[in-house]
């Protein structure tokens, strides 16, 4: 019965898809799409095989499934009735230490009377006082900024604690020294993924391609392995101030919590098993990684299958197109500022992008078409790796007219394919902001042409981009992770191991 009904659900969405695109340009949806992003239900995955199409399952939904079950209650049905508890996977120790965080926080945010007490204990510390965040159980970011905060006011606490001791009375009193360690050590391992899905949900164009979709699952497993050091947060006022332990130096629930999320990452990495192949040519194709993250059993299957694609695109194309238009003037490749999250993202990739400077090979006659473009694509992955926040596409816009003009229009295919939903899910909900009950009636041009203008004020320069406004220091949030030293290899299974 359920697989009926999924059926029929990625029946209308395929349909409402094709009417869409028939709608608004007139042309067939498979002339437009030929890969379908979709989360993890099955009625979504359906769609792309109803239009005969490429499927890619979302990677911001693959990375992010832990926090929701692993630190929240679930529901359960227990003699009949639905409940909420703990999930069967999830470490008790650390269930508990953050739901008891989450109920101090709570005291002192909801609260009248405890908020109040607790501003009077913070005049007497700090000039500013800092809020008590809630966490969020839809994203790893809101955790780790939830578990970060209430490290910062660990000595706030504790004088609220001797000064106000009621209000903590019904929860048992605030933290011990021990669980301070506790969520401290989660923190700092709740990080990598912070980091990770926070560049899976990027709109940034070096990151929202699915050529980092397999550099991001490979990082997340390299953070895992216990050889890894992980950095938590300093003993000082200063937030920005590390320091590193080993896995034996971990609390014992925070070791057992990191064997957890490595099997959660290994049961996430399921959903890229039937899309593996494509992702692999994906991130094959990005000057920042080419074939350097796979083992040297899968560069002569990743070739050939980029050769045979590329073959296959230019013969179609010479039989409906006989002329190909003059390319326009390449233009430099754009880097982006380093600056925040995507700097330090830089420093967590480190050990994954670990690349080899090798010659370019000598060049050879090629006469037909396949032979033309396996000499391009043998000179494309000869060539040493590009700075990891170059954008990708100007890269291959800067080439295209030089050594790689059959491979770019195969290329800007690849590329095109998103890492993640979180760009429609944006859309969605600035959908819901602007057409909500007070305008009810707006017209659909209208609505149109209020959306494009939301979606398109940055690009094309009519305000200034919020990472270039400048701000004081001490407001921003970073994301701090260390880099790694070696180099990674991904490997026929999918796993790393050393090289």
């Amino acid at each position: 019965m359920f697989f009926k009904i999924a059926e029929k659900t990625a029946r209308e969405q395929a349909n409402r898809m094709i009417s869409v695109v028939k709608k608004f340009g007139n042309i067939d949806v498979s002339d437009l799409v030929w890969v379908v992003s979709s989360d993890n239900t099955g009625s979504a995955f359906n769609v792309a095989t109803i239009l005969k199409m490429e499927c890619l399952r979302c990677g911001a939904h693959v990375v992010a499934l832990g926090p929701k079950h692993l630190f929240y209650p679930v529901k359960r049905s227990r003699a009949g009735v639905e409940q909420l508890c703990v999930h069967e996977d999830a470490d008790v120790e650390c269930y508990k230490v953050v739901s008891k965080v989450r109920k101090e926080h709570k005291r002192v945010r909801v609260d009248e009377k405890g908020r109040l007490a607790f501003n009077t204990v913070q005049k007497g510390r700090r000039d500013i006082p800092l809020v008590a965040i809630a966490d969020s159980e839809a994203k790893w970011i809101g955790l780790t900024g939830f578990l970060e905060r209430r490290w910062e006011l660990r000595e706030d606490f504790l004088d609220m604690a001797i000064l106000h001791p009621h209000v903590f009375a019904d929860i048992g009193g605030v933290l011990t020294a021990d669980e301070l360690i506790l969520i401290r050590d989660i923190q700092g391992l709740l990080k990598p993924w912070e980091a990770c899905t926070s560049v899976m949900q990027s709109d940034k164009p070096q990151f929202w391609s699915a050529s980092a979709y397999l550099p991001n699952l490979l990082t997340l497993q390299v953070a895992m392995k216990d050889d890894t050091m992980v950095s938590v947060l300093g003993s000082g006022e200063d937030r920005k101030v590390k320091q590193k332990l080993t896995h034996a130096e971990l609390h014992p629930a925070a070791q057992r919590l990191r064997i957890k999320c490595r099997d959660e990452i290994e049961k996430n990495y399921r959903h890229t098993k039937e899309c593996e192949p494509l992702l692999r040519m994906c991130t094959a194709c990005d000057p920042r990684w080419r074939l350097r993250l796979f083992v040297d059993g899968l560069h002569a299957e990743i070739k050939a299958a980029l050769v045979q694609h590329t073959v296959k695109f230019h013969e179609a194309r010479r039989r409906v197109e006989p002329t190909v238009a003059p390319a326009p003037t390449p233009k430099r490749p754009r880097v982006l500022k380093e600056q925040g999250s995507f700097t330090e993202y830089e420093a967590l990739m480190e050990r994954v992008t670990s690349s080899r400077d090798e010659a370019a090979p000598a060049a050879l006659v090629a006469h037909t078409l396949k032979e033309q473009i396996e000499e391009q694509w043998e000179t494309f992955f000869a060539l040493p790796n590009v700075p990891l926040l170059t954008d990708p596409f100007e890269w291959w816009r800067s080439q295209k007219t030089k050594d790689f003009g059959l491979l770019f229009p195969v290329v800007r295919r690849f590329m095109a394919v998103p890492a993640s939903n979180a760009g429609v899910e944006r859309f969605f909900s600035i959908c819901k902001q602007l057409f909500n009950a007070l305008r009810s009636g707006m017209a659909e041009e209208t609505i149109e042409k209020w959306l494009q203008l939301s979606l398109n004020m940055e690009p094309l320069g009519m305000w200034q981009p919020l990472h270039e406004i400048e701000a004081p220091d001490e407001g921003g949030e970073e994301v701090d992770v260390e880099a790694f030293d070696g180099a990674i290899v991904i490997g026929a299974a999918g796993g790393a191991g050393d090289a």
